[in-house]
């Protein structure tokens, strides 16, 4: 079983994009990327409460949904699948082991990373 950001993959700089876009259509001004990146794996509701300090829901649902909004457009290019990933599922496979991911971020858009970097084959469950 594997986490997927920051575990099998490095989508850091599509999260940056999609948090800085979301929440500059808010109208929150500039939030450093070291920042961003440190609340990475939290859910988007978690990650606007820690960056904003703002704990409506309703503001925390319009940032999640202009993140996705964002994410559906970068996230897989921005996404590199770390080098180490594809020879360790082979491996995996080749040994008769599963591999599961699980993860916060949305089965479609893993699945989409996974399928461009055609690793798919080699995931049993997400």
């Amino acid at each position: 079983m594997f986490d997927f950001d920051l575990t099998l993959a490095d989508s850091s700089s599509g999260i940056v994009e999609c948090t800085r876009y979301a929440l500059r259509t808010l109208g929150v001004t500039e939030v450093e990327s070291g920042r961003i990146r440190s609340v990475i794996g939290l859910t988007l509701h978690a990650m606007f409460r820690t960056l904003t300090g703002n704990g409506e829901p309703e503001s925390a649902d319009e940032f999640a949904r202009l993140f996705v909004e964002r994410a559906d457009e970068v996230m897989v290019s921005s996404t590199q699948i770390y080098r180490e990933v594809p020879d360790l599922f082979e491996q995996l496979r080749g040994q008769g082991i599963n591999v599961a991911i699980v993860s916060s971020k949305f089965r479609y858009r893993i699945e989409a990373i996974l399928d461009a970097a055609q690793l798919r084959p080699l995931v049993d469950v997400i």
